[in-house]
């Protein structure tokens, strides 16, 4: 489909359904606002040059539907929503979205994402999915209750500094794979299964974390209020954090 005319424009902004497979923006559509959509299909966007999405009401983004967007900068949902299967995978700008508007997430989910501060204390997903944060380079705090961390899922977050997660029960191989930055998880425990290539090329991570309680660092804070800035409505109600 050819976004290259007002007639199919407009059916997108009445439709509850943004269909699957790739948009061809010709005249060059940056900001996507989508006020009735309730789920973007697979591949909807991805490779698109589009810089940001406004879609409140929208409660599933499904696979691969925002996939190497390179532009996109910010997503503005104002409903729980499920994200799927490599949805944002390859946003390499993307730092803002209301973390505490996600439901789950699938592998891959947030790949190669710019994202510095991920807060998902309020959902009930037991794991963090293979991959689903892989290759964010600018992470430097991350928070669940999830008691499974799966294969890979931090690889190469070279900036994380900080990971907060419930009672450990295993982290998979190669987990925190040269996170070099890399300085406390908790809650490990003795029983807590993990093979030791979890931490592989962790170079600051040589001992287990016990429970603490963790409060917000003055830099948390700061990247708080530097992503409400950067948000175009400039709104307090979905900035990125904690």
């Amino acid at each position: 489909m050819t976004m290259n005319n007002k007639q199919s424009l407009y059916e997108l902004l009445l439709s509850e359904v943004v269909p699957h497979r790739n948009f061809i923006f010709e005249n060059g559509v940056y900001c996507a606002v989508l006020p009735h959509a309730r789920y973007i299909g697979e591949q909807s966007f991805s490779h698109s040059d589009v810089q940001f999405i406004d879609a409140p009401l929208v409660e599933v983004i499904a696979k691969k539907a925002f996939e190497g967007c390179v532009s996109l900068s910010g997503v503005r949902l104002l409903k729980q929503c499920h994200v799927g299967k490599d949805a944002f995978h390859g946003c390499t700008f993307l730092a803002n979205i209301d973390m505490r508007m996600i439901k789950n997430i699938d592998e891959w989910s947030f790949s190669g994402t710019n994202l510095r501060v991920v807060n998902l204390e309020h959902i009930a997903q037991e794991n963090i999915p293979k991959q689903a944060f892989s290759n964010c380079h600018n992470l430097t705090f991350f928070k669940s209750n999830s008691t499974i961390i799966e294969k890979r899922a931090f690889y190469k977050c070279v900036q994380l500094q900080r990971v907060e997660c419930g009672k450990l029960v295993r982290i998979d191989e190669r987990a925190f794979g040269f996170c070099v930055s890399l300085s406390y998880v908790g809650r490990i425990s003795k029983k807590t299964k993990a093979p030791p290539s979890a931490f592989a090329d962790c170079e600051y991570f040589s001992s287990v974390s016990q429970p603490k309680t963790v409060h917000k660092t003055s830099r948390i804070r700061e990247i708080e209020r530097e992503s409400a800035d950067q948000c175009p409505q400039n709104s307090e109600d979905w900035t990125l954090g904690l």
